[in-house]
């Protein structure tokens, strides 16, 4: 919900570590807001945001793939 919220508001940067964060905690990410993350990672001249845009994306790929118990 924070991320959607961020992303209604415009807040990009914000978005990008809400993100993080949704992925970390194994929370499903929905499309349009993957493709907002991305637009927001490749405007931004920030490599730091860059990277936490490709990092967020490797885990939850990753997270696709573990075996479930």
């Amino acid at each position: 919900m924070l991320l959607t919220r961020s992303i209604a508001f415009g807040h990009g940067r914000l978005a990008l570590l809400r993100l993080d964060l949704a992925v970390a905690a194994g929370a499903l990410v929905a499309h349009e807001q993957w493709a907002y993350c991305s637009r927001v990672a490749l405007a931004s001249q920030d490599i730091k945001l860059q990277d936490l845009y490709r990092l967020a994306a490797v885990r939850a790929s990753q997270q696709r793939h573990l075996p479930t118990a």
